[in-house]
């Protein structure tokens, strides 16, 4: 299928837009369904992506900013740390080292897509970071972020931060052993994913037609 009318990113996105609110077994945005049913679009158009386990840290405004008055470090005095939280610090770390609990795997799943000929960096993409959102707290997280990112990141040799507008920070890191996701329904069985894959397919092509058109 050409991809003429598409970039990845273009293309990254359309999808996103499209999923349902609860493509998979877990959460709303569950990470694991979300990117098979992405991957398998992408891919059906020609482009080259690979899925990446990562450990996370997101934090928000108010976190950050305590962070930054305590010149980068966060304390290891519990009392302290009692005290930022609060004054309105949050943060939510994923931790593959944790085993497993009722809520399904400990990890989360992002995007990555390779350099371009000629270029150093490559692309970082989350289309589940909705799962960080916490209203209450300050943090209103997109169901869609993009980051450069060198292919080492993919590795698990580097963090990857991205700030977002709302003041929230999200540290990245891959974790390439964590892949327990392997076994999960919503990964391994594409009838589970079929159905929400294929109108989305079918979208793009009519998208496709129209610029061709």
């Amino acid at each position: 299928m050409s991809r003429a009318a598409f970039t990845l990113p273009g293309l990254l996105k359309f999808t996103a837009e499209r999923l349902p609110e609860e493509p998979g077994d877990g959460t709303p945005g569950a990470c694991i369904g979300t990117v098979r049913v992405v991957l398998d679009v992408v891919r059906h158009f020609g482009f080259v992506v690979h899925e990446v386990p990562v450990e996370c840290v997101a934090v928000n405004r108010v976190y950050r900013q305590m962070v930054d008055e305590n010149e980068g470090e966060i304390p290891a005095d519990l009392d302290v740390l009692m005290e930022w939280k609060e004054r309105g610090a949050h943060k939510i770390v994923v931790d593959p080292t944790e085993a497993d609990d009722e809520h399904g795997w400990n990890g989360h799943l992002v995007i990555y897509a390779d350099p371009k000929p000629g270029w150093h960096t490559g692309m970082m993409v989350d289309v589940s970071s909705d799962q960080f959102t916490r209203r209450e707290k300050g943090m209103d997280v997109p169901g869609f972020v993009v980051a450069e990112a060198p292919p080492v990141f993919r590795a698990g040799k580097m963090q990857l931060r991205v700030d977002l507008d709302d003041g929230t920070v999200i540290i990245y890191k891959a974790s390439p052993d964590n892949t327990r996701y392997l076994d999960y329904n919503d990964w391994k069985r594409k009838h589970r994913t079929g159905p929400i894959v294929g109108p989305i397919i079918r979208a793009a092509e009519e998208k496709l037609k129209g610029h061709k058109g």
